[in-house]
């Protein structure tokens, strides 16, 4: 790996090979069971996940150490997060593209050098380290595909400009590595007719033949024969009928597309394309037909026999175009009398087929309404090239025809902020974040961003973010447009969701009841129907590009189109089965949650299973990584299920989903699980559900405490022990008490705490309960801490850490093992403090916990900083600044910037030091002045070579905080 032009050691051959399999696969997921593959055959170690796993931590601090790039956990694999020009291989594929455009507009020049450019980026195998199975196979599928067609263009180039000794040799070469490979044989051939050495090809094509007779068992394919013809003279003299079909008028405004543009351009325009079909597939509105009309534009200069279109209605209000009416229409084009036409198909077909014969035609068949719809067109245009597109996606095209299949993805947010320009006009440069959420507002889809762009044009006086205001408040976006000519996205979405089958239809639309990113299982919860039957129905709707494929089992619809099945629901669904597909969905979740929670807690409290509603198939779970991994995934659909659940009035699930989710509460933003935890307690408290209502409060409170405002939750946890005390529910009191104890702690007064703790314990203890029991015991450990009695803290968590480990409680171990690493950097052993916490930080990896693994980070940081260890210092407070970020948690983020600072002003970086405790302040001053207070109190590090933070109030004093009148005082 080479940093700023030097060398860096990234580790042993499988870290390297990782690292090379997810540059290769750069910025999309790569499963695990796809790299274990990769990196073992049948020798690798028995837990090739675990491996893994220790593998990524590796790279990832190597990576983070560099600040090159980023890898993430995502859908059951592994993302790197990275500008695909760092990687040699698509710095390759990008300057193939560059080189096909050169070509294209014949600039052959230029053409060659890019394509000189590209093969000598091409320093030996993908991933030359790795020998497995896989490597091989996909080394050799790289060398094949995507290698040996940029060495042909760079010779097609060459030839073009008359470069012959330079072709002739390097094919010499190239025919020793590839010798029955088409494409460089042609190149010979028409290289030794080019420099007047014709009568080699005969002998040259002869031998040639007759090595694929021995070798294969095969004869030569149509176009070496055709190239062989022509360069010995003996193919047919070639007609021009005039004048040439033109293609229809393009789309104005067209922007992007570069890919596949380059795509369209290597396999169709080249003078021997590797293809004569290819399949543009994709969601209704993405801009299919815009792309293939500018390209077929641009392009038509290669093509001076024509280009043939024709649109098969495959999605429209008058139905599907029959597939002989479309060839009469070629026919017609090319100026066949209409009285010579033939009655069928077939024949029509022949016709077609017999006057395409050597001419130099593109063919464009748009909007086909699947694979079997146009392949009689494709028949009768068989030697032609062709492109196709479909709102559904043309599999059966890319399997029995040969077609080279892509989908059309939507804009990228810069090509799309650049297309509402082209509509609106200049002013869309003063508002650029306006326009930013305009276009997201569109999904980026080209037609909503065309029709949004009208809407806008039409109000020059509006500002852009008060029409975004507007159209995300009043959900219009799908039906502006319908007082002009009736171009709405609705009117264009329901072409498809009306050519659905009945069962696809209504699975489509109750997953507008369904949160924009879902499980299959959800799906099937929401709609009755058991897998596999659930699967087929998803695949269908996969295939209409009407829901998207994220993950094994995930599935997400993008925002118009999740408005428009919900609107569909409205519409289509009786009001009695859109309520009863909603019961189920959130009973399934509930459910579901329940059981999962065991595996994940010692708490031996469960939530109470629901009464009175209709049975459903629960997810069940295996072991703690499974059902952890659910949690993970299904978290965000269960916080937005509450809010909805609440205004549906559903409250018995709300307050159980905001039970279950308890347990990841340390997993996302902690302000949206604030808001989950006091619906919660809303209603508990509406359904008269007094000890649920009593727990919700606790874990508001928790939630503040977490949020490092500990006077909020002091309020909270005394609201929720006299709510325990009032029902005679004696852990939950026990609970309350534990929790005002850590207020008082964090206050800064742990002699209370103690007092507070010890009464928690006695109950605790009396009730034999050894989860909370050792909760209480590391709690003591942190206030004996703070009172400078060591040997006490170490022997309490030493306590805590015996019973959590007894009970496999990985999270509370991961708790402990931070205060233990606090501990030992108190006692200014900082080698074992870096012990302690990095076996928290790889407990806290597989739990999940971001919270606390935020908070370890920071004290590595300090560990490292007194070990003079600075870069691994930055780096551990860099990722503790940005873990809190993400959470919401401003006191947290402060306290890691803080250390940051520190750690950049020990290496000098006084400007960098500088900045950065700015940051500090900006973020102190953006929260009320009582918890400012708080959290200046808590920043250990002051330096007088940059500024402390101000304040326009005067910190709050210990005592002061110690005595706040809103906690209560133990008896």
């Amino acid at each position: 790996m080479t940093v700023h032009g030097a060398r860096a050691t990234v580790g042993p051959t499988k870290i390297r090979s990782l690292l090379g399999i997810l540059a290769y696969r750069c910025n999309e997921p790569v499963a695990l069971s796809v790299l274990a593959e990769a990196l073992w055959d049948d020798d690798g170690p028995t837990d090739r996940i675990a491996t893994l796993q220790s593998y990524k931590s590796r790279l990832c601090r190597t990576l983070e150490l560099h600040g090159l790039a980023e890898v993430s956990r995502e859908h059951g694999g592994y993302r790197l997060r990275i500008d695909p020009s760092a990687v040699d291989f698509h710095r390759f594929e990008a300057t193939v593209r560059d080189g096909h455009r050169a070509a294209g507009r014949g600039d052959h020049a230029a053409a060659a050098d890019l394509f000189d450019a590209a093969v000598r980026l091409w320093r030996g195998p993908l991933i030359a380290d790795l020998s497995t199975t896989w490597a091989r196979r996909q080394q050799e599928s790289l060398r094949i595909r995507n290698l040996l067609p940029a060495q042909c263009a760079l010779l097609e180039a060459k030839l073009r400009l008359a470069d012959h000794d330079f072709v002739l040799g390097a094919l010499s070469s190239l025919l020793d590595d590839y010798p029955l490979e088409d494409q460089p044989a042609m190149l010979l051939m028409r290289a030794l007719a080019a420099a007047n050495r014709a009568q080699e090809v005969r002998p040259f094509f002869r031998d040639y033949c007759q090595r694929l007779q021995d070798e294969h068992g095969t004869v030569p394919g149509a176009d070496l024969m055709a190239t062989y013809q022509e360069v010995t003279g003996r193919g047919e003299t070639r007609t021009h009928p005039a004048p040439a079909p033109r293609p229809p008028r393009a789309t104005p405004h067209f922007i992007g597309r570069e890919h596949l543009i380059g795509q369209l351009d290597a396999l169709l325009t080249g003078p021997e394309p590797p293809t004569t079909l290819v399949a543009l597939d994709g969601q209704p509105g993405v801009g299919k037909t815009t792309l293939v009309k500018h390209w077929a534009h641009s392009r038509q200069h290669l093509f001076p026999d024509g280009v043939l279109h024709a649109d098969l209605g495959g999605y429209s209000t008058t139905g599907p175009v029959e597939p002989g009416t479309a060839i009469a229409g070629f026919l017609d084009m090319l100026d066949v009398p209409a009285a010579d036409v033939p009655p069928t198909t077939e024949d029509r077909a022949a016709l077609l087929r017999q006057r395409l014969v050597g001419r130099r035609v593109l063919v464009v068949i748009d909007n086909v309404r699947n694979s079997s719809h146009v392949r009689p067109v494709l028949a009768a245009v068989a030697n032609c090239p062709t492109v196709i597109t479909s709102r559904q996606r043309l599999t059966g095209n890319a399997v029995r025809d040969g077609a080279e299949r892509f989908t059309v993805p939507e804009l990228s947010t810069n090509e799309a902020a650049g297309l509402l320009a082209a509509h609106v006009g200049p002013r869309t440069a003063d508002e650029p974040a306006a326009v930013a959420e305009f276009v997201a507002l569109c999904d980026r889809l080209p037609m909503a961003v065309c029709i949004a762009g009208q809407y806008a044009a039409s109000r020059p006086a509006v500002p852009i973010g008060d029409l975004a205001d507007e159209l995300r408040q009043t959900r219009r976006l799908l039906d502006i447009g319908s007082h002009g000519d009736d171009t709405t996205l609705r009117s264009t979405y329901a072409l498809s969701y009306r050519a659905l089958p009945a069962a696809q239809a209504r699975l489509f639309r109750l997953i507008g009841l369904l949160p924009a990113r879902f499980s299959v299982a959800a799906a099937g919860a929401v709609s009755a129907v058991r897998r596999p039957d659930v699967d087929d129905l998803l695949d269908g709707l996969v295939s209409a590009h009407l829901v998207e494929q994220e993950g094994a089992g995930r599935f997400r619809i993008h925002d118009l189109l999740h408005q428009f099945a919900a609107d569909s629901a409205d519409e289509d669904e009786p009001a009695a089965d859109r309520e009863a597909s909603m019961l189920r969905l959130l009973t399934w979740y509930v459910c579901s949650a329940r059981n999962a929670r065991p595996f994940l807690t010692s708490d031996p409290h469960d939530v109470p299973e629901l009464t009175g509603v209709e049975p459903v198939t629960a997810r069940e779970f295996v072991d703690r990584d499974d059902a952890r991994a659910w949690f993970t995934l299904e978290r965000k659909t269960m916080v937005s299920l509450v809010q909805r659940a609440g205004e549906q009035g559903h409250h018995e699930h709300v307050w159980r989903l905001a039970a279950c989710l308890n347990l990841v509460n340390t997993q996302g933003d902690l302000h949206e699980m604030l808001g989950v935890h006091q619906r919660g307690a809303e209603s508990a408290a509406i359904v008269g559900q007094r000890v649920a209502e009593a727990g919700c409060l606790n874990n508001v409170g928790y939630i503040h405490q977490k949020l490092q405002d500990a006077v909020r939750a002091g309020r909270y946890f005394k609201q929720a022990y006299h709510a325990f005390h009032a029902v005679g529910e004696t852990y939950g009191e026990a609970v309350s008490l534990h929790n005002i104890g850590t207020t008082h702690l964090e206050l800064g007064d742990p002699a209370d705490a103690i007092a507070w703790y010890r009464r928690a314990l006695h109950l605790f203890s009396a009730a034999d309960q050894e989860w909370a029991i050792a909760n209480v015991y590391s709690r003591l450990g942190e206030a004996f801490r703070r009172l400078d009695q060591f040997d006490e803290a170490d022997s309490h968590y030493q306590r805590a850490w015996r019973i959590h480990e007894k009970l496999g409680d990985q999270r509370r171990q991961g708790e402990v093992l931070n205060r233990l690493a606090r501990l030992y950097l108190d006692r200014d052993q900082p080698r074992d403090a870096v012990a302690f916490g990095q076996h928290a930080l790889d407990l806290h990896d597989r739990t999940g916990d971001r919270d606390s693994a935020a908070e370890v980070l920071c004290t590595l940081a300090e560990a490292r900083l007194r070990l003079g260890e600075r870069a691994e210092a930055t780096a551990h407070a860099s990722e503790a600044a940005r873990t809190y970020a993400e959470m919401g948690n401003v006191s947290g983020q402060a306290t890691a910037l803080s250390v940051l600072t520190e750690a950049q002003a020990a290496a000098g970086e006084e400007d960098q030091a500088r900045t950065t405790w700015a940051q500090v302040t900006e973020l102190l001053d953006g929260i009320d002045d009582e918890r400012a207070s708080n959290a200046r109190e808590r920043l250990r590090w002051h330096s007088p070579s940059v500024p402390a933070p101000r304040s326009t109030e005067p910190a709050m004093t210990r005592s002061r905080v110690t005595r706040s009148n809103h906690l209560m005082k133990p008896e």
